[in-house]
């Protein structure tokens, strides 16, 4: 795969940096080489990381592949990859001290089943994962942008969804959680828009429809129960404190 750079696209996201604490930032500088993977965020200069590298020098064995992007300071990620020792993780992340405090936890219980991209997801996606690669992918607390005139800015659009519909395998799960209601909401509406079983015709005439269905049962329907691996985030913590709900949304890409 060309991993060459060119001019991006624009950015899936809106750097908010913070303060790195020295711990952080000793473990961004010297635990990258081991545990990160492509160009930094910001770095200048030519990747050439390709997909193969992760079976062939990173990743012990040819197992379940699962992304978390967005994993924030990386609680949930952290989780999911010391319980499912089974399964391999990749984690993207643009928020720098988040970057480094995830790569000292990993060093520090030496978990062989993680590896960290800090760049844009979308660049991940485009230049970095082959098609039919990922058996899951997860996305906690995306960024709402609330306000309708900004709602273009989130993350979850119908262009997005064919790119992570052409990376996940069949049978492949997407996980969303979200402690707002609109942006829940608009996500249902989206996937369920771009589903085949629903004769959409809103879609792009070029986008073939989707073979997804979503896996909540009757009694929670459109939403599922969140799974107790999936720790809860500053975020999530802030939503609950305002009175927010917090919305789990789970689809399958069919194995058609």
């Amino acid at each position: 795969m060309n991993t060459s750079r060119q001019t991006r696209p624009l950015r899936s996201f809106v750097l908010r940096q913070g303060r790195m604490t020295a711990a952080q930032h000793q473990a961004y500088h010297e635990l990258w080489p081991k545990y990160g993977l492509g160009t930094r965020l910001g770095e200048q200069g030519t990747d050439d990381f390709q997909f193969e590298q992760l079976f062939d020098e990173q990743f012990s064995a040819h197992k379940p592949l699962m992304l978390e992007i967005g994993f924030g300071m990386g609680d949930s990620l952290l989780q999911m990859a010391t319980r499912y020792p089974q399964h391999n993780y990749l984690g993207i992340e643009v928020h720098t001290p988040g970057v480094g405090r995830l790569l000292r936890l990993i060093a520090q219980q030496q978990i062989s089943n993680l590896k960290v991209f800090h760049t844009d997801a979308l660049w991940v996606l485009q230049h970095y994962l082959p098609e039919s690669v990922l058996d899951a992918v997860y996305i906690f607390f995306p960024d709402p942008w609330p306000k309708k005139r900004h709602h273009k800015r989130r993350l979850i659009q119908v262009d997005f969804v064919h790119l992570l519909d052409s990376r996940l395998k069949p049978g492949g799960l997407f996980h969303v959680a979200t402690d707002w209601e609109n942006y829940a909401q608009w996500i249902i509406d989206t996937l369920d828009g771009l589903r085949c079983a629903e004769k959409n015709t809103d879609h792009a005439p070029d986008q073939a429809c989707l073979h997804w269905r979503n896996l909540a049962d009757s009694d929670t329907a459109p939403f599922v129960p969140r799974p107790e691996w999936r720790l809860p985030s500053k975020f999530e913590r802030k939503g609950l404190a305002k009175g927010h709900i917090i919305r789990d949304i789970l689809y399958q890409k069919e194995k058609t």
